[in-house]
């Protein structure tokens, strides 16, 4: 097994002793916050709030349409968008990348499941004149 002392690098466990965790760990938001102000950046918090959209936008109709139940996916989803939003520059993300993949596809297969399976059937019929409001 590795020893503890290799799992930080050197400059982060300086660097803590010098100035203190709360200090590096502010400095570390705040370069990812620069960070983001580049052409990348906004490209991922374009894809970010798609997700955003995505999850609330499917929730919301399967809690409509099935039950309460289905917030349950949450604890995933928040895990996830945290996830997502602090492993993205190109430094980690090839790291990161396969697990956002695999859990972002089989919570949102689950979901289309549900919503062909359970919701769907539900549905009024648009040919017999009912209108369908989802919000």
């Amino acid at each position: 097994p590795m020893p503890v002392a290799n799992l930080f690098p050197s400059r982060w466990v300086q660097r803590r002793h010098k100035t203190g965790f709360a200090s590096y760990a502010a400095n570390a938001v705040f370069t990812w916050c620069k960070t983001l102000l580049t052409p990348e950046g906004l490209a991922h918090v374009l894809a970010m709030l798609c997700f955003g959209v995505q999850v609330v936008c499917i929730d919301l109709f399967l809690v409509r349409y099935c039950s309460w139940w289905v917030l349950l996916t949450l604890f995933v989803d928040v895990p996830l968008f945290i996830h997502c939003a602090w492993f993205w520059r190109v430094d980690n993300a090839h790291r990161a990348a396969p697990t956002q993949w695999f859990t972002y596809s089989w919570i949102h297969a689950a979901k289309v499941v549900v919503l062909f399976c359970r919701v769907m059937p539900r549905l009024p019929s648009v040919f017999s004149g009912e209108a369908v409001q989802i919000l």
